[in-house]
C-alpha cells in the first residue's frame, strides 16, 4: 500500500467526504502525491540515491527537500493554492520541534500533519537503505508512542482505529520475493503462498 493511498484513508477516518470535505481530502492526497518531490531536486540526487550511510553534512542537505519541493510546485499555486505549504510542512511536528520551520499544533497544515502519520507508517514497513521492513504491529506501536509529540493526536487515533487498521492491513502489500515467474511451476507455487504468509504475519 502506498503512502498516497495510507493518506487516502486517513482522509476518509478523518471524515472528508462530501462537497467542501471531498475537495479537502483531494488536497491532503495532492499533498501525499507530491510531498518528496524535492528528494528530485539535482542538488540531492546523488545523496538519495546513494548506499552509503549519511553524513551529518549530507543530512542536513536532505532536510531541505520540503522547501526545494514547495519550491517546485509554486507555479502551480494560482491552481493548488494549498499545495506548497503542504509538501513544505510535512516534516513539522505537533510539538514544535521539527522542520523547516518549527510550527507546532494546527498550525501546521491538515494535509501535512495527516501525510506525516501515513508516511512514517510506509517508511516503517517497507524496506529502507538502512533498515528492513517492519510489522504493522510495529508501526502502530511507534505512531501510538509519537501521538502528541510528533503527531497530532487526534490524526493518531483515527490511524489507530480499528477501521483503519483493517483496511490497511487488507490491501498491504506482500514482501518482495526472488521473481516466481522465472522459477518451475511447483517452486512459483511455494513462493505465493510465502507472500500471502508474509503479509498476514505483518499486520498480526
Amino acid at each position: 500500500m502506498s503512502s498516497r493511498e495510507q493518506t487516502a484513508l486517513l482522509a476518509a477516518g478523518a471524515g472528508l467526504y462530501y462537497l467542501e470535505a471531498r475537495r479537502a481530502r483531494a488536497r491532503v492526497e495532492r499533498v501525499a502525491l507530491f510531498h518528496d518531490v524535492g528528494k528530485m531536486h539535482e542538488a540531492l540526487l546523488d545523496i538519495t540515491h546513494d548506499d552509503r550511510a549519511l553524513s551529518a553534512e549530507e543530512r542536513q542537505q536532505i532536510a531541505t527537500h520540503p522547501q526545494l519541493g514547495a519550491d517546485v510546485v509554486a507555479p502551480l499555486s494560482r491552481f493548488y493554492p494549498d499545495l506548497g505549504a503542504g509538501i513544505l510542512a510535512h516534516h513539522e511536528r505537533w510539538d514544535g520541534t521539527g522542520y523547516p520551520r518549527g510550527l507546532r499544533g494546527t498550525a501546521i497544515p491538515l494535509a501535512a500533519r495527516i501525510v506525516a502519520v501515513a508516511d512514517t507508517f510506509d517508511a516503517i514497513t517497507h524496506n529502507r537503505r538502512y533498515d528492513m521492513a517492519r510489522s504493522t504491529p510495529d508501526a502502530v506501536q511507534v505512531i501510538a508512542a509519537e501521538r502528541g509529540g510528533q503527531f497530532d493526536p487526534d490524526i493518531a487515533d483515527v490511524f489507530l482505529s480499528s477501521d483503519v487498521q483493517l483496511r490497511v492491513c487488507a490491501a498491504m502489500r506482500p514482501l518482495p520475493l526472488p521473481e516466481a515467474s522465472l522459477q518451475a511451476p511447483a517452486v512459483a507455487g511455494v513462493q505465493r503462498g510465502a507472500r500471502r504468509r508474509l503479509s498476514l504475519a505483518r499486520c498480526a
